[in-house]
């Protein structure tokens, strides 16, 4: 009597070596991130100058009554925050882990959403520098105007759009056992917030970039910027005490002078004197000055 047995792989796991090359470098970050800074602090909180141990800082804070009453109002804040955080968070977490009831997974999500809220906002932010930065630069649009149907259609898809989607994501906590409808709403919503956008951009003119091509005064004014910025490099180099200007010097009348860097300091001045401005340039100071 034979006994079948079954042939399915067995998944791979991580041998020892594999887990100590993956906890090496998650280790190495989180003490160059983590414990490096937080031992120079207390370092320099504990030490002396001098090299001993000693508990003077905390002294001379504690001394100071402005400083006793800025201690014990943060610690305040900050424990009725814990205290009330853990409060409402601990039940709330025993709840949705514990039992099923509609609703679950969206109170999850909101748990989750203060985490995430301060990505959004700083991606917002950094996006909205970056199209003032392009529009300022020519990149900006000519926008067409719509017509009154236009402007009804695309305000009527951005809000059924926004609906169906906020109704999705509701179908989706509330009634799980609905997915195909609420993914029904989610596609809609986003399909009527495609089109909306795109009948909006397909109605701005856009401008086009063209690239500036390096003329000779750009390329003497780069040669002579590197040039100097290499002579005081070199200098810092070779001997760094040569760039360092003492107003009062202990045995001369007059301040230490290094001529090698003091014509490194005249070649930033040289495109100045040498290149002739643009005609574009001079006929606005001709015009400007009749």
């Amino acid at each position: 009597m034979s006994v079948a047995t079954s042939t399915a792989p067995r998944p791979r796991t991580l041998g020892t070596a594999g887990a100590w090359w993956v906890a090496i470098p998650v280790v190495a970050f989180l003490a160059l991130l983590l414990v490096w800074p937080v031992a120079t602090v207390l370092h320099a909180a504990f030490a002396d100058g001098q090299g001993g141990v000693t508990t003077a800082h905390f002294s001379a804070f504690f001394s100071l009554s402005i400083m006793r009453e800025a201690f014990v109002n943060s610690l305040l804040v900050a424990l009725g925050s814990v205290i009330l955080a853990s409060l409402i968070a601990v039940p709330l977490a025993y709840l949705t882990v514990r039992f099923e009831f509609r609703g679950a997974a969206l109170v999850q999500t909101l748990g989750v959403l203060p985490l995430v809220m301060p990505l959004l906002v700083t991606a917002l932010e950094r996006a909205m520098q970056l199209a003032e930065s392009m529009e300022a630069r020519g990149f900006g649009g000519q926008v067409v105007p719509a017509s009154s149907r236009q402007r009804t259609l695309n305000q009527l898809a951005l809000l059924f759009g926004l609906g169906a989607l906020g109704a999705g994501f509701a179908g989706i906590g509330f009634w799980p056992e609905q997915r195909l409808l609420a993914g029904a709403l989610l596609v809609a919503g986003l399909a009527l917030l495609g089109w909306s956008f795109w009948d909006q951009g397909r109605r701005v003119h856009r401008s086009r970039y063209h690239r500036w091509v390096w003329a000779r005064p750009d390329r003497i004014i780069c040669a002579t910027s590197l040039l100097s910025l290499t002579i005081w490099a070199g200098a810092l180099l070779l001997r760094g005490e040569g760039i360092f200007y003492y107003p009062f010097p202990p045995y001369t009348p007059w301040p230490a002078f290094q001529p090698l860097l003091g014509m490194a300091l005249v070649l930033l001045a040289v495109p100045a004197v040498l290149l002739q401005p643009a005609k574009d340039e001079r006929r606005m100071t001709n015009d400007e000055t009749c």
